[in-house]
């Protein structure tokens, strides 16, 4: 994303009611997290100190990562953790309201259409994948 559309992106995910909602369109973009890395985290993988951050991500290949969280990233995550206590159900972060974990094919499609009502093309289109597709079909030689 280029300048102008990351504003735009964050300007729309400010305008958010729901604080889960908020802190998950953030990981992504302040953490870099995927968004199946995002839906898998459980509230201890969230350490937030007076000063300090640190998400625990379980990633591919069932590696283990410290990410700082981001000074951006702390507030919404701060304000979804506050709203979490409240909330029955598992351990995972991003509960959903049905108190289940959030799925990550739900979330691509929120992710989607947020990114369309900012004027912003989802990062993971058809587009996407057909332009990796060509990439890698002319590098073995045989064009589509």
């Amino acid at each position: 994303m280029n300048a102008p559309a990351q504003l735009r992106w964050l300007r729309a995910v400010e305008s958010w009611p729901h604080p889960r909602d908020r802190a998950l369109a953030l990981l992504p973009f302040y953490a870099g997290l995927r968004v199946g890395d995002a839906v898998a985290l459980d509230v201890p993988d969230v350490r937030i100190s007076a000063r300090k951050g640190l998400l625990i991500v379980y990633g591919k290949g069932g590696k283990i990562r410290e990410v700082p969280i981001h000074p951006q990233l702390r507030q919404p995550l701060l304000y979804w953790l506050d709203e979490r206590r409240t909330w029955p159900g598992a351990a995972a972060l991003l509960v959903h309201h049905w108190w289940t974990a959030t799925w990550g094919r739900p979330v691509r499609g929120s992710a989607g259409a947020s990114a369309s009502r900012a004027r912003i093309q989802a990062a993971h289109g058809k587009g996407h994948r057909r332009a990796a597709n060509v990439r890698f079909a002319t590098r073995r030689g045989t064009p589509r």
